[in-house]
């Protein structure tokens, strides 16, 4: 029964991460972001599924224009399903955004940089049934989460729709205070479990995205698509493993504006290759959408 508990703990790890990249909206005076994803296991009935939004609102812009400083806020819920196991997560969380803007940081490129500090609420309860009885398990957990982002966007070139931009984004989370209680239920009986201990969420991720190519599609409302290609390494301290991962990302922007809508799939392996999973994702800036140049 533990080893299942894991797996579909490292699922969940693997679900909410997707929501880390929207705390870097700071391009935006502000931003309404709702995402949602779904998880497979490879060779496995494991799966899970997450939903959420973000919202930030730009406070501070310097004279130059260069320097921008924003709060934000972020909320999400997650489920995973392991046949007799089940785990739902309910997250929130804010902070603050930094971000720095360089017009000229190279002869082609733009720069745009941004750092965020927050923290975040995990709420999360695990329960496994079996022929015995039923095992029930809350941990509640306080997180201090962390983001770099480096965006460079191409100005000026002999063909400036090909590569237009890339990205790329170290995110770190650690629990700060974290409480864990548990239950077994037995022919009517409960019975507190003494053994019980938190588990690590401790995370690190670096995601790279290279935009191939800005295609036109709608002269009059400026809109554009952008297939991506990604690349992906993460740790998850809980059982120390590293997971690697290649994708793509489908996206619509208007000139000159963040992608109000992509659609994601990324394959993540294990460095032993026993755990491999499926992500698909989509996102949706509604502020992006609305907002005209």
């Amino acid at each position: 029964m533990k080893k299942k508990i894991i797996v579909i703990i490292v699922l969940v790890a693997l679900a909410n991460s997707a929501f880390s990249q929207f705390e870097e909206y700071f391009r935006e005076k502000s931003n309404v972001v709702f995402f949602s994803g779904l998880v497979f296991k490879q060779d496995s009935r494991q799966r899970g599924s997450y939903y959420g939004a973000y919202l930030d609102y730009q406070i501070f812009k310097s004279d130059n224009g260069k320097w921008t400083f924003a709060p934000y806020g972020v909320i999400s819920r997650s489920n995973s399903d392991l046949i007799i196991s089940t785990i739902k997560k309910f997250s929130y969380g804010g902070g603050l955004t930094a971000g720095y803007y360089e017009e000229d940081f190279s002869f082609r490129h733009q720069l745009f940089a941004g750092l965020s500090l927050g923290l975040k609420r995990d709420e999360e309860l695990s329960e496994t049934i079996n022929r015995k009885g039923r095992y029930i398990g809350v941990q509640k957990d306080l997180l201090l989460n962390t983001s770099l982002n480096l965006n460079l966007l191409k100005s000026f070139g002999l063909n400036e729709n090909l590569f237009p931009r890339s990205q790329l984004q170290i995110t770190w989370m650690k629990s700060i205070i974290a409480d864990k209680k548990a239950v077994w239920k037995e022919g009517g009986e409960s019975e507190l479990l003494t053994d019980q201990y938190p588990w690590n969420k401790e995370y690190f991720e670096v995601l790279a995205k290279q935009n191939i190519i800005k295609i036109p599609i709608d002269y009059i409302h400026n809109f554009y698509f952008t297939p991506k290609l990604v690349g992906h390494y993460s740790y998850l301290a809980g059982d120390n493993r590293s997971f690697y991962g290649i994708g793509t990302e489908l996206a619509i922007h208007r000139a000159y504006r963040d992608d109000f809508l992509t659609l994601g799939a990324l394959y993540k392996v294990s460095r032993r290759m026993t755990d491999n999973y499926f992500i698909l994702s989509l996102n949706f800036n509604l502020t992006s959408l609305l907002r005209r140049n």
